[in-house]
């Protein structure tokens, strides 16, 4: 089919402000002083706030599936590129556009949509290819349910969550960037109501039955999809220090992390190299609940500085979408 623009809602936020950027932080359980701390970020080489990558999730929750309001709305896949860095002030305009329908034969409709943020010029500064499941409302599986936690581990998570590290302002030079050097742990739980509530405010307010937003959040007390990513984002920004720069992320959604749930992210460094003129490192992904169960997988790739080649270089060149790659 040829992709077609869709009309949105005013977005939950407009610009890219101190406050919005810190309820996002807020959001995702996300306390880098990057994003929150003014006297922090001066110092850094962006010399001011910045938001992290997917704060772009607040201007346009990116599920494009309109129509069919009979069906319910499950995120599965998200493929972020970032093109340049969202200091607090730059102009943000998000366009939406329906690429791609098709049904399965168990009567699963798909709908692929791409979503492009440009900036008071027209420059594209990311793009996200989002895939949206629709089936009826007895289709959709619940939010994985939780078996009880005991003192110890609850005690274990929370000592976890607290003592989590960030690289933070200092370098992570490619050159020491090792293939097999692994990232994490990320725990993101035990998720509370108070954690949908957080998410939600930050980003889409309460969403009106038959809008566009994917299900979960505050209807059924699940993880958003688009919350998912948001996390596998901080773990991504966690290890590439303030000076990297996050490029891409392709995450593939298996599963809903419900109430009382806990998330375990790690990663890997699967390859690094160079190309014009950047350094680039991809890291492997996934997440897993308390069972080992995996709840998503995808990669990412990073864009480092380097001793021979210097600081990261932006904006980066644009790269053709998924569906232009399709020529759809």
């Amino acid at each position: 089919m040829q992709s077609r623009a869709i009309v949105r809602a005013t977005p939950w936020v407009r610009d890219v402000s101190r406050d919005a950027i810190r309820h996002f932080a807020w959001g995702i359980g996300d306390d880098n002083p990057l994003w929150i701390d003014p006297e922090y970020a001066a110092q850094s080489r962006w010399l001011g706030i910045v938001a992290p990558p997917c704060f772009l999730y607040a201007m346009d929750e990116t599920t494009v599936a309109p129509e069919h309001d009979e069906l319910k709305r499950r995120y599965v896949s998200a493929r972020w590129i970032w093109f340049d860095v969202l200091p607090v002030a730059r102009a943000v305009h998000p366009h939406a556009y329906l690429v791609h329908e098709s049904s399965s034969e168990t009567g699963v409709l798909t709908q692929r949509g791409r979503v492009e943020y440009d900036d008071a010029q027209g420059v594209l500064l990311a793009q996200v290819e989002v895939s949206t499941n629709r089936l009826p409302a007895e289709g959709m599986a619940p939010p994985d349910s939780e078996p009880a936690y005991d003192r110890q581990e609850l005690q274990g998570t929370e000592e976890a969550v607290l003592g989590e590290t960030r690289r933070g302002g200092e370098t992570r030079y490619w050159e020491d960037t090792q293939t097999g050097e692994t990232l994490g742990l990320l725990l993101k739980g035990p998720v509370s109501i108070m954690d949908v509530v957080a998410w939600c405010a930050a980003t889409q307010g309460i969403p009106e039955p038959g809008s566009d937003f994917s299900d979960g959040g505050l209807e059924s007390e699940g993880v958003t999809g688009p919350q998912q990513v948001a996390w596998a984002c901080q773990l991504v920004t966690d290890w590439m220090g303030d000076d990297g720069f996050l490029h891409r992320l392709d995450l593939e959604l298996e599963r809903t992390p419900g109430l009382g749930s806990t998330t375990a992210w790690t990663g890997a460094v699967s390859r690094c190299w160079q190309q014009s003129g950047s350094c680039f490192v991809e890291l492997e992904l996934a997440a897993t609940d308390r069972r080992g169960q995996r709840i998503s997988h995808g990669r990412a790739q990073v864009v480092l500085e380097s001793r021979e080649l210097g600081p990261v270089k932006l904006p980066l060149a644009r790269v053709p979408s998924i569906s232009e790659e399709l020529g759809e």
